[in-house]
């Protein structure tokens, strides 16, 4: 997967896509504490950034090194945690979209043969801006 609250490509994605956001901040603010909540320390310097980071406003949806935790290198569990993050980030058909473009990366990987390595949906990272809560 390549990419994840106030977080960079799938988020995105849907964007790009037309999808609307959940606007249950709560619900949003639950899954993403849940989420840093199940993370080791490293993972989760890798997971969050400031509100204010240079980061924030950069975002592309091509394949490419970006900041954030992949899914590929968190524990099943934490992976879950994730993916409940977005769902409650994102209408049910935003959430369609993100499952879609992800289980299209093998389709991609298929049809990409020189860079296989490219599309993983297991690839996509998540990255939380700021500390969330009530604010």
């Amino acid at each position: 997967m390549r990419g994840w609250i106030a977080a960079t490509l799938i988020l995105a994605a849907c964007t790009l896509a037309g999808a609307q956001v959940n606007t249950n901040g709560r619900e949003v603010t639950q899954a993403a504490q849940a989420w840093l909540a199940s993370l080791d320390k490293g993972q989760h310097a890798e997971a969050q950034l400031p509100l204010d980071s240079p980061e924030r406003p950069i975002w592309t949806y091509l394949p490419q090194a970006r900041k954030g935790l992949p899914l590929k290198r968190q524990t099943e569990a934490q992976q879950a945690a994730g993916i409940a993050l977005v769902k409650a980030s994102l209408s049910a058909a935003g959430f369609e979209t993100v499952s879609t473009i992800r289980r299209l990366e093998v389709v991609l990987r298929d049809e990409l043969k020189s860079m296989p390595e490219a599309r993983d949906p297991d690839m996509y990272y998540l990255l939380v801006f700021g500390e969330p809560g009530d604010k």
